[in-house]
């Protein structure tokens, strides 16, 4: 067996036995990983107690071939003391770790979602619950970014024309199965109306670090209803563009955004 060192983020725990935990973790290095941690409840090697959502540096053995890894050591480097004792932001946390779940790869680099995932429970613990589906679209915008599915943003899907060069042009129209927008001139449904200039805005998440334009976007004090709309919007594309990601598969939406 070969030693690994690498960063983890603990995504969810299951305790076999009496003292030993199974460990599903999102690691920087390798992916999606599971875990065995023997002795786990009393041991000193795993400062912290291997909490959820916490983040450790780690040594765990590989074995070529092997589902489950053992850890050997775990030392704390981050915990999100908030997030779990508030249930909205606990049920966010989730709905971020459903994506981790369903997408990354296991035993493959994942640096990029890694610290994606890091910088958005970093900002979920800052924001006030009122501005968490502000978080969540920034997420959602910067995953799929990062999947390589990008909804077409300044083109109308229908007349194919650019919205920006659209005189007098104010609203738009969110059309997920259409993978794009709707100008004004060609929607048939009037449901997921979005002004252009705040889906613009939006549009920066791709490039602007996620906590300094979650702040930026709350400093706007944007139109709550809207957001909503876009964030819906963007469950629904992803649902399309990703397989096994439709808005009905994750359960802590349910909880958490009702309707």
């Amino acid at each position: 067996m070969n030693f690994v060192e690498d960063l983890l983020f603990v995504l969810k725990t299951t305790r076999i036995k009496d003292r030993d935990v199974m460990i599903q973790a999102l690691s920087r290095d390798n992916g999606l990983l599971n875990l065995r941690a023997n002795n786990a409840i009393s041991s000193s090697r795993y400062s912290g107690g291997l909490k959820n959502l916490a983040l450790y540096r780690v040594k765990y053995r590989e074995k070529e071939g092997a589902e489950i890894f053992y850890l050997d050591s775990a030392i704390l480097e981050k915990e999100f003391e908030k997030i779990p004792i508030d249930f909205e932001k606990f049920q966010l946390s989730q709905f971020f770790c459903e994506i981790i779940f369903k997408v990354v790869v296991s035993e493959q680099p994942a640096k990029e979602i890694f610290n994606l995932f890091y910088y958005t429970l970093s900002s979920l613990e800052k924001i006030d619950v009122n501005h968490q589906m502000v978080l969540a679209s920034s997420f959602l915008i910067k995953f799929l970014h990062w999947y390589g599915a990008n909804p077409m943003v300044s083109i109308c899907s229908v007349c194919k024309q650019e919205l920006v060069l659209k005189e007098g042009l104010q609203s738009i129209y969110l059309t997920p199965v259409k993978g794009g927008v709707t100008c004004g001139e060609c929607v048939t449904d009037q449901s997921g109306q979005f002004d252009f200039k705040n889906y613009m805005l939006f549009q920066k998440a791709i490039s602007v670090p996620i906590e300094k334009f979650v702040m930026m976007v709350i400093a706007l004090n944007p139109n709550q209803e809207e957001i909503t709309e876009l964030f819906k919007y963007l469950i629904e594309f992803m649902g399309f563009q990703v397989d096994g990601l439709s808005k009905d598969r994750f359960q802590s939406l349910s909880l958490l955004f009702k309707g």
